[in-house]
């Protein structure tokens, strides 16, 4: 399953992209549209599972974003995939606006790896 012009994987696109700036969940479920899925819960469970596989490699945190700065959530891995699961399916559509449920930042692996998917586009 391929994203872009690139050939790049769901996850490569979202590092790739969270290497650039922080990405809004808003942002995440454009993303995983690109799977070709239309069913609303399937989309979500796509965006959460994936955002949940990444922060439980260490490749991002889930935060929000206040004063031009991302402040992760100050929680375990596992809270923090609860805490996104739990609010987006307070929503009744997955398609939220960016600043709703959180910001997910990379940590400095998940930076290291964004940055090299870029080089690997360059090339």
């Amino acid at each position: 399953m391929t994203t872009s012009k690139f050939d790049r994987t769901l996850t490569e696109d979202f590092l790739a992209r969270a290497a650039e700036d922080w990405i809004s969940a808003g942002e995440l479920i454009d993303l995983v549209r690109s799977s070709g899925l239309t069913d609303r819960d399937m989309l979500r469970d796509l965006a959460v599972g994936l955002v949940s596989r990444l922060i439980c490699q260490e490749l991002v945190v889930a935060g929000d974003v206040a004063d031009g700065r991302h402040n992760p959530w100050d929680m375990s891995a596992g809270e923090s995939i609860a805490r996104v699961a739990s609010e987006w399916s307070d929503f009744p559509d997955p398609f939220v606006m960016p600043g709703l449920i959180a910001w997910f930042d990379t940590t400095p692996l998940g930076q290291k790896t964004g940055e090299a998917i870029w080089r690997r586009e360059s090339q």
